[in-house]
Order: structure tokens, then C-alpha cells, then sequence
């Protein structure tokens, strides 16, 4: 008999810890970019989750963003208004 192939693709299941640690990761690049701003470049990382097929990772991502943005509001480092 033949040896079982190895999927490239995940299985659909979600487990808690995975989801716990998605989410754990995500916070922790929310407050890298709040840190310093040569984490800057972690947003995308963050908007990436926001195009995954889970629905659990999306909402994740979504509350990230939403605490990234609204802090960087609130310490007015994020510019509303008009571009030149």
C-alpha cells in the first residue's frame, strides 16, 4: 500500500488553540505597530487575515483594526482630511 500523500491544504476544522493563537498573534502585531513605527509594515500582515475564508480569523482581524486605527486616531498620528 502507498503512503498517505501530505495535503497542502488545511482542513476546515478550526481548533480553539488555533484561533487563540491567531488572535494572540494579531494583538501582538497591534502593539508592535502601536510600539514603533518600523513595525509599520505589520498592518498588512493584519489586512491579509481580513481576506481569510474563517470566519473566526475575519473577526479577529476586524477587532485588530479596529483598535489599531481608532488609537492612532486618538493620538491624532493618523491624518484625516484632504490629501495635497
Amino acid at each position: 500500500m502507498a503512503p498517505a500523500k501530505k495535503r497542502n491544504v488545511s482542513s476546515s476544522k478550526t481548533t480553539k488553540q488555533s484561533v487563540k493563537k491567531a488572535k494572540t498573534d494579531l494583538n501582538g502585531k497591534v502593539e508592535s505597530i502601536l510600539e514603533s513605527r518600523k513595525h509599520a509594515n505589520d498592518v498588512f500582515d493584519i489586512l491579509e487575515v481580513l481576506e481569510s475564508e474563517k470566519e473566526k480569523d475575519v473577526v479577529s482581524a476586524v477587532d485588530a483594526c479596529s483598535k489599531l486605527f481608532c488609537t492612532l486616531l486618538e493620538r491624532k498620528e493618523l491624518f484625516v482630511g484632504k490629501l495635497p
